[in-house]
């Protein structure tokens, strides 16, 4: 067997076995009401709406590469891959396919794409936050159910994803300004054991760096802030239509 129908003999498997795990609890009855009653007019702007979502990321993307930029086509197409393996395999999967495509089609390091993933997602939480705390200083009755009427666990997740957020952020900002002590770590806990291999890891740290370049850039960084709020305002805009489609209310 060619090593090309191997792979797409392997992917056709191991995408079955996850849909099977996704689906084997779904009770078809309930599928088919469901899809039955749905109004499907209200998914038009869903669609559009997920494509200038997937937009928006790849340029926000692009911002973060400093030196050697892809193309934002090409990023588009790998934050679509992403999402799709996100949603069929665990732990988050597409987002090391998105490092192994930049890295494979675009000749950048896999190590500085994990970076800028990285800085992505603390991007995303900051802007949650963010609408979290406009919510709260905007709408007295959110603030008040927030404050009195909500779970202790909604408010300490809450204060967590905070502390979370400021921790990663910390961590980022101490490696690239400071990531010589890190180095000398990683060589004084790796070095006795294996010298190549420190240097080795040590290299592939200085990549990984070099994904955190925009940190040093206020402008940029904040430009990039701003992109994820609008991400997330389309994400909402599009979650808003699904609901309606499929007659879901929350209260």
């Amino acid at each position: 067997m060619k090593k090309s129908s191997f792979k797409i003999a392997a992917g056709i498997v191991i995408g079955a076995a996850f849909l099977y795990l996704a689906f084997n609890k779904v009770r078809l009855k309930d599928l088919e009401e469901s899809l039955a009653s749905a109004n499907f007019l209200y998914l038009v702007p869903v669609l559009f709406g997920f494509a200038l979502y997937c937009l928006i990321r790849a340029y926000r993307w692009e911002l973060m590469y400093v030196r050697q930029k892809p193309k934002i086509w090409n990023l588009y197409s790998y934050i679509v891959i992403g999402i799709m393996l996100n949603n069929i395999l665990p732990a988050k999967a597409g987002e090391i396919a998105r490092a192994y495509l930049v890295n494979k089609k675009e000749g950048i390091s896999a190590s500085q794409t994990f970076g800028t993933i990285i800085l992505e997602r603390i991007m995303d939480l900051a802007a949650l936050i963010f609408f979290i705390f406009l919510i709260l200083a905007f709408s007295a009755e959110e603030k008040e159910i927030f404050f009195y009427s909500s779970s202790w666990q909604i408010r300490a997740g809450t204060y967590a994803m905070l502390g979370v957020s400021a921790a990663l952020f910390a961590a980022i900002m101490a490696f690239k300004f400071k990531t010589e002590i890190f180095f000398r770590i990683t060589s004084a806990v790796i070095s006795p054991f294996s010298k190549s291999a420190a240097v080795k890891v040590n290299d592939i740290l200085g990549r990984f760096k070099t994904g955190f370049e925009i940190v040093g850039d206020i402008k940029l960084l904040l430009k990039v802030f701003a992109w994820s709020a609008v991400v997330w305002s389309l994400s909402g805009f599009a979650t808003f239509f699904v609901l309606k489609a499929f007659n879901i209310h929350l209260s």
